[in-house]
């Protein structure tokens, strides 16, 4: 069922979603985590979508049936907000479910970002906040065994994608973390101490994550891409 995106905003603010997991942990270049705090508990509202996120938006039924072409899977709209059985304010809300070639099902991210971002994460591999984006996904739908995310550039009219497997550890960290900012945080409306770097055990479960790995492709595909 279709949710009016006034309705969608509001059910944002009940809980921790994907897209907030990079500013909690000081991984967006976007927002701080201070801003997602003020948003949390209401006292600042979010920034209007930008060209990027309107263009995936408005992009999407093409870039989905692009990723489906291209990879040959089967790919199907996810509907609704997923909540965590245990922790009903951690939130999913992604683009579709994938089914690879093994028969596993995985999540799907699909965006539209601009050409310098395009360039640059298609040469550099899958940015860390998109790292722990899909890792959220994932802890929230046990069944996931991975994630994908497909990048479509408007302006080359071609793409990439990017498989991510499951991270059990990374995950359990994240949802430790989400939960001390929620409860530590939002509920008591305690602001956050400003941004600093990574803690020592996340740099080094993004580290464990291996992401030259995770992101990058020898495949004749990703040659031909390279060109």
């Amino acid at each position: 069922m279709q949710v009016s995106e006034a309705e969608f905003q509001a059910e944002r603010l009940t809980g921790l979603g994907g897209s907030d997991v990079g500013a909690m942990l000081g991984l967006n270049p976007w927002k701080s985590k201070h801003q997602l705090y003020l948003e949390k508990v209401g006292e600042a509202i979010p920034a209007p979508a930008g060209a990027p996120a309107r263009r995936g938006t408005a992009l999407e039924p093409l870039i989905r049936q692009w990723y489906a072409d291209t990879t040959q899977r089967e790919v199907r709209i996810a509907d609704g907000t997923f909540r965590h059985p245990d922790h009903p304010e951690f939130l999913a809300h992604f683009d579709g479910i994938v089914t690879n070639e093994k028969g596993q099902e995985g999540v799907l991210e699909l965006k539209a970002p601009g050409i310098h971002n395009y360039s640059k994460w298609k040469v550099g591999g899958l940015p860390a906040m998109y790292v722990t984006q899909v890792q959220w996904y994932l802890g929230i739908v046990p069944a996931f065994e991975f994630g994908s995310f497909g990048f479509f550039s408007a302006e080359q009219w071609d793409g990439v994608h990017f498989d991510v497997p499951r991270d059990n550890d990374l995950i359990e960290i994240l949802q430790a973390r989400a939960f001390e900012f929620w409860h530590e945080h939002v509920l008591p409306k305690v602001p956050p101490a400003p941004d600093e770097d990574l803690d020592p055990e996340m740099q080094e479960a993004l580290d464990a994550a291996d992401q030259a790995l995770l992101v990058r492709r020898e495949d004749p595909a990703w040659a031909q891409l390279m060109r």
